[in-house]
């Protein structure tokens, strides 16, 4: 995504240029149409450790949808972690706003696993 000069080599969110670019395939520009009306920004997922959530196992970039939900720097695939099934706790950082982290680890299985940050019922550090 930093080749095509839309973001900062070494973080996508502290040097915006104010273009959207969003990694497809050659022949998939009905993709690039599409997503430009739904991605509004960009945010850092982390996986943490169950026990020490100070120590961060694995960072990905996700893109956040006009309708809320996080999704792969394609626009559409879940966000993948490369870990063993477990419990973690997932933190969610954005350039402008707080980081968001759960007070409980979320358990992983084979399929992943869904968290909604809306929800009052999912306790994070803070709240």
């Amino acid at each position: 995504m930093a080749s095509c000069g839309c973001l900062n080599a070494a973080s996508p969110l502290t040097a915006p240029t104010g273009r959207l670019c969003v990694a497809v395939s050659v022949g998939a520009m009905q993709n690039m149409t599409l997503l430009y009306g739904q991605v509004v920004d960009w945010v850092f997922v982390e996986l943490r450790k169950k026990d020490d959530p100070s120590v961060i196992l694995q960072t990905r970039c996700g893109l956040i949808k006009d309708n809320g939900l996080i999704v792969g720097t394609n626009g559409a695939s879940n966000i993948t972690f490369n870990v063993m099934p477990g419990d973690y706790h997932v933190s969610v950082k954005h350039r402008n706003h707080l980081a968001v982290m759960t007070q409980i680890p979320l358990a992983m299985d084979v399929n992943g696993a869904a968290l909604d940050l809306r929800l009052i019922s999912t306790p994070t550090y803070g709240s």
